[in-house]
């Protein structure tokens, strides 16, 4: 009898220990916000200080862990130290071309709202990937920014409403070549920015200093949710459904450039096979079209 308490006892403990790390560069010993850490369906991030909590993984769970920038690794959760380090990529950059302000700059035209769904939703923890082709009127030009509109929740009662008044999701932007039916490599990844989930509001991301560019094979856009946040930086547990963002979509077609996004995925997970498309949404008897972010850019002349 005592063996099976015994035996009981340590499995609880395995399940719910809290155990804490901080990721740090391997070079510059800098802390590193936002770090990846995922095991089969569980995904969490370290918060803004470097710090995360193991609890939700189990003692012998392989974790991945990964950040944009650094080399991911796989450790198991009884092996993780108070003090993990991630080893940086060395990238080779294109040299940064500084742009004068009185350059011409052009926007690319915007497009209709979908009237049929109206936005997609981006709840805690997922991310959405939108491949961006130019036409030959946008070949190599530098991009100046980018924009994706949000749209508030609707349909809420009171009390949701004041819920989401104070919501905060952090996004961000990663940006990626193209590799002939895959991912490519790393272009750039923006900083983390808060979505008010109860407001309508823009999320743009400046691009001035950056060498990007609408290229031939186009690019890959990551639209990352990385959870929600208080007002101390700490991740709020998103299980009760109401972290959500809702960013705006279109099904039109551009004549400045061929655009499509793929199915929602979990973070640490991607899917750029799949189009977003009506008939995922609504049932097999709907509108058979896809649809995709409505991403506007602005660009130099």
């Amino acid at each position: 009898m005592k063996s099976y308490v015994l035996l009981f006892f340590l499995f609880y403990i395995s399940i719910g220990t809290s155990q804490k790390s901080t990721v740090i560069d391997k070079n510059s010993k800098q802390i590193i916000p936002f770090a990846n850490f995922v095991a089969d369906s569980i995904a969490v991030y370290s918060n803004e200080n470097g710090m995360i909590d193991l609890k939700e993984f189990n003692l012998e769970t392989m974790i991945t862990i990964s950040s944009i920038g650094y080399q991911s690794k796989k450790v198991k959760k009884n092996e993780i130290q108070e003090v993990l380090y991630l080893e940086p990529v060395d990238y080779v950059l294109s040299p940064i071309v500084i742009v004068s302000d009185e350059r011409i700059v052009e926007t690319t035209k915007g497009l209709k709202d979908s009237k049929k769904l109206g936005s997609q939703i981006l709840p805690c923890h997922t991310n959405v990937f939108t491949k961006v082709v130019p036409n030959e009127q946008l070949l190599n030009k530098r991009i100046s920014s980018i924009k994706l509109p949000f749209d508030r929740h609707s349909g809420m009662s009171k009390k949701q409403k004041e819920i989401y008044k104070n919501s905060k999701l952090l996004i961000r932007l990663n940006f990626f070549k193209v590799d002939g039916d895959s991912l490519g490599e790393l272009i750039y990844s923006s900083e983390t920015f808060n979505i008010i989930t109860g407001d309508n509001k823009d999320l743009s991301v400046s691009l001035k200093n950056k060498e990007l560019r609408f290229l031939k094979d186009g690019f890959y856009i990551q639209l990352e949710s990385l959870g929600a946040v208080d007002d101390e930086g700490e991740f709020l547990d998103c299980n009760s459904g109401l972290f959500m963002a809702r960013a705006k979509i279109s099904d039109k077609e551009s004549k400045d450039y061929k655009i499509e996004s793929y199915n929602l995925s979990v973070n640490g997970q991607m899917d750029i096979t799949n189009h977003l498309n009506y008939a995922q949404v609504f049932g097999q008897n709907d509108l058979d079209k896809n649809f995709f972010l409505n991403y506007q850019f602005t660009y130099y002349k």
